[in-house]
């Protein structure tokens, strides 16, 4: 069963979050809008797109085609999930703050990340 994402906003920017999986989904401009759009640009260009995984291939909340699996260059590599039609980015539970924390270069990212982890905390494990 497919469960609807609910959205939550930061600084006027709706990020959708799925409760059950806990991963993110960013609409077209919307990591722009996070990071900054000179930033984002340069992070989103030292992305590759066609990393080689053994993960489920997602379907895009919006066209509901397959998306493209994408991964940065940093180390270790986030593995996102991007729209080919350009409708946005699916980032599974903690990418994107491992994504903001990488990109800690860029103005506001690093406020981002607290967000995200005071929004999404890890989970603790169980005794």
């Amino acid at each position: 069963m497919k469960q609807p994402l609910i959205a939550v906003e930061y600084n006027g920017i709706e990020v959708d979050y799925c409760v059950l999986c806990g991963g993110i989904w960013l609409d077209q401009g919307e990591l722009e809008l996070l990071l900054g759009g000179a930033a984002a640009n340069r992070f989103l260009g030292a992305m590759r797109e066609g990393a080689q995984v053994r993960e489920q291939t997602r379907r895009c909340p919006i066209c509901r085609g397959a998306m493209n699996k994408a991964q940065t260059e940093a180390t270790p590599p986030v593995l996102y999930d991007c729209c080919g039609r350009g409708h946005g980015l699916w980032f599974d539970r903690h990418e994107l703050k491992l994504f903001m924390q990488q990109s800690a270069a860029a103005p506001g990212s690093e406020a981002v990340a607290r967000w995200l982890n005071d929004l999404f905390p890890e989970e603790t494990p169980h005794s």
